[in-house]
């Protein structure tokens, strides 16, 4: 999925909330202050950062096996305040 396509999808979900949540949404992104860590990329990690994995011709999909890939974590969880 490329990054307009995941743009629109989010869009597309973000209409759904109504007008509170969404603006206590904004304002905890708001908050959120990237670390100096994460907010510097070198030149190959931006590469296969904006790289289009999901075309790759001759690759078979990764195998995980018994994990489902969608389950590792945990759930991001917020807090009225």
């Amino acid at each position: 999925m490329t990054r307009h396509e995941q743009i629109e999808t989010i869009s597309k979900k973000l209409e759904t909330l109504d007008s509170e949540v969404l603006e206590s949404l904004i304002k905890l992104l708001g908050r959120v202050q990237p670390t100096e860590k994460s907010a510097v990329m070198d030149d190959e990690t931006r590469a296969w950062h904006d790289a289009e994995l999901s075309k790759l011709e001759g690759y078979e999909p990764y195998n995980w096996g018994d994990i489902d890939p969608l389950m590792i974590g945990e759930p991001l969880r917020l807090e009225k305040q």
